[in-house]
């Protein structure tokens, strides 16, 4: 697949470069969740699958919505700030981002029978802010070498290409063969990499031995993941409480970075650490799609104080588009001899499929009349069995989900929460 990807910038935070396709670290970031809702489920760590009775519950245990005796309409506004931070041979560099935002929407609609057995029937909807990717983060680098610079990298990967494959000319355009990858095109026509010999298959990296090199990053995130969800459910004899919904899913990330480096004594057309300049390398990507998703759960009140509930959570199919297009903006001065320009991709787009990982949460809730509450949460996430797909190609993921097999183990998470009410108006939380 032709892609410049984000990774190329990420790769700088490593001793050396690395490319990041669709792969391990994709599927883990469409497929985690933050901890978001309204400020009670926040309060208690999520803790909520054998409690329902709150908006947020509608996307965790689809049962909760069978626990509202009347109908309800509820919205939370959230303040954040994510700070990051990147400490690199000493030098730190940090930055921050403040949000407000509205994480948690919906309504339930109650119907009621006079009946024994079935007590009310419930239709809910509820917007729930699974995740924000919203974060920007910076660092410098010093002392590096032609092993750990990009330009290094992008050598090695050239390795066995030719000259006349990398670089265009009046009637060849480079980005248009397929056996191309976009990252070496674009390398050698800004002169990051130069060949060994006029017409070979073997490539230099601008930064070479004894070449003065510093680096910089700069990273901007912004996206999220929104869940709908549409959801009915019951309650039994006022003991047993069941939920069925559909998630359907938003994805909607962007991702602009620039690394750069500046240096002395660098290597293009001689032998001879006859070079002085910078370049930098700037990447943008979005990546969107959607998924769609079936909830089961059941909440049972074994005694007046202590509940049991269970949830069930199907894949998420998600499709998925990526846009991404990338450039370098280069300054060299070869003993005199000025190299100066921008060279710039093609924009590109790729299609392909997602399959998030199967989710379990088996819960407890024991309940102190009035008082409080104590709430214990058990999830079990398939990792392992994410995987890619590309309806148009057999064997276009096959690696890479060989790897997400291979690196990824399932994942066991644990949420405990309480709740004690201080007076009538005022409850104190922690999870």
């Amino acid at each position: 697949m032709k892609n410049v990807r984000y990774g190329l910038a990420l790769a700088a935070l490593c001793s050396s470069s690395m490319l990041f396709s669709q792969g391990v670290v994709d599927a883990l970031k469409y497929s985690q969740q933050d901890i978001r809702g309204t400020a009670r489920y926040m309060g208690m760590a999520g803790a909520f699958g054998a409690l329902g009775g709150d908006i947020t519950t509608l996307s965790q245990n689809p049962a909760g919505i069978g626990v509202y005796r009347n109908s309800d309409i509820a919205a939370t506004i959230d303040l954040s700030n994510q700070v990051s931070s990147v400490n690199t041979a000493g030098n730190r560099m940090s930055d921050s981002k403040f949000n407000v935002s509205c994480n948690n929407f919906g309504f339930v609609w109650t119907v009621r029978f006079n009946q024994e057995a079935l007590k009310n029937l419930n239709f809910g909807f509820a917007y729930n802010k699974q995740k924000s990717f919203d974060r920007s983060y910076k660092a410098g680098y010093s002392g590096i070498t032609g092993a750990s610079s990009l330009s290094g990298y992008i050598a090695h990967l050239s390795e066995g290409y030719y000259v006349a494959d990398l670089r265009g000319s009046n009637n060849y355009n480079p980005y248009d063969n397929l056996s191309n990858p976009w990252l070496n095109v674009l390398g050698a026509e800004s002169y990051l990499i130069n060949p060994k010999s006029p017409t070979g298959d073997s490539w230099n990296s601008i930064v070479g031995n004894g070449t003065n090199t510093a680096g910089d990053l700069y990273v901007r995130e912004k996206g999220s993941i929104d869940e709908y969800n549409f959801n009915v459910g019951g309650n039994i004899y006022n003991v047993f409480y069941w939920g069925l919904g559909i998630a359907v899913t938003d994805f909607s990330y962007d991702i602009q970075s620039g690394y750069g480096e500046n240096f002395t004594g660098g290597y293009i057309s001689s032998g001879s650490p006859n070079v002085d300049g910078w370049y930098l390398m700037r990447n943008a990507l979005h990546t969107n799609g959607s998924g769609i998703k079936v909830n089961l759960g059941v909440i049972m009140r074994a005694t007046d104080n202590f509940r049991l509930g269970f949830a069930f959570h199907t894949p998420n199919y998600y499709k998925m588009t990526d846009s991404y297009v990338a450039s370098v903006k280069y300054d060299f001065n070869e003993s005199g001899t000025s190299h100066e320009g921008l060279k710039e991709t093609p924009s590109g787009s790729y299609d392909y499929e997602f399959q998030s990982p199967w989710r379990m949460i088996a819960s407890a809730a024991y309940v102190f009349g009035q008082n409080g509450i104590l709430s214990f949460d058990y999830e079990y996430t398939s990792s392992n069995n994410m995987s890619f797909d590309n309806p148009y190609s057999v064997d276009a993921f096959y690696k890479t989900n060989q790897e997400i097999t291979e690196m990824v183990s399932p994942m066991h998470t644990f949420k405990i929460g309480g709740e004690f009410r201080l007076t009538p108006q005022i409850s104190a939380r922690l999870g």
